[in-house]
């Protein structure tokens, strides 16, 4: 994880990529861009840890401040999945 140089600012990914203000507030990775809910859907697919949705996603890629987040989101994610299962 750690630094990457080339690391993007959130809002100019957002103007490239998807100028929606509510994607916006969905960012959990301000370096890579993404999204809770691409991280839900990593998880959804069975992918529940950090390096593997790290790979996936690109989250925690740039400057790795977004891990405990992203640990936090898995952790209540998988739980409220478990919940609504029973």
């Amino acid at each position: 994880m750690g630094y990457h140089a080339g690391a993007w600012e959130p809002e100019t990914y957002i103007e490239m990529n998807n100028n929606d203000p509510d994607r916006k507030k969905d960012i959990i990775c301000g370096c890579s861009g993404t999204t809770t809910a691409q991280i839900k859907k990593q998880i959804d697919k069975g992918i529940e840890d950090l390096e593997s949705i790290s790979r996936a996603t690109g989250a925690c890629s740039g400057c790795g401040a977004c891990d405990t987040d992203i640990l936090a989101l898995i952790a209540e994610y998988i739980s409220s999945v478990s919940r609504n299962a029973d």
